[in-house]
């Protein structure tokens, strides 16, 4: 009975094997962030990195993915961006408050 009662209150435990791939790129035509639902498993820079590192036609994620198979997401960014346009509107209203703990 007690078992029963501590498995209860025990929350679930959830197998899952999800990946998450975050890429953080530079463009610097850009002004601001831009989200993409997919990626090319392929390197190839353009120009040399600040160590010198210039792959060219390199495999990314060779454990599953074959060079130049696309990984697609199947996250809603129009709503992910939504929802973080209206928090950022939401801190800069709060921006105006004056406040006395400036930290320094």
């Amino acid at each position: 009975q007690q078992q029963k009662q501590q498995q209860q209150q025990q929350p679930p435990q959830r197998n899952h094997n999800h990946l998450v791939l975050l890429h953080l790129g530079v463009d610097c035509k850009l002004t601001g962030y831009k989200l993409e639902t997919r990626a090319c498993n392929e390197a190839t820079f353009r120009v040399p990195d600040e160590d010198g590192y210039q792959p060219s036609e390199l495999c990314i994620d060779d454990s599953n993915h074959p060079f130049g198979t696309f990984l697609s997401s199947a996250l809603d960014l129009t709503q992910i961006c939504l929802e973080v346009q209206n928090k950022r509107k939401a801190g800069s209203e709060n921006d105006d408050d004056d406040d006395d703990d400036g930290g320094g």
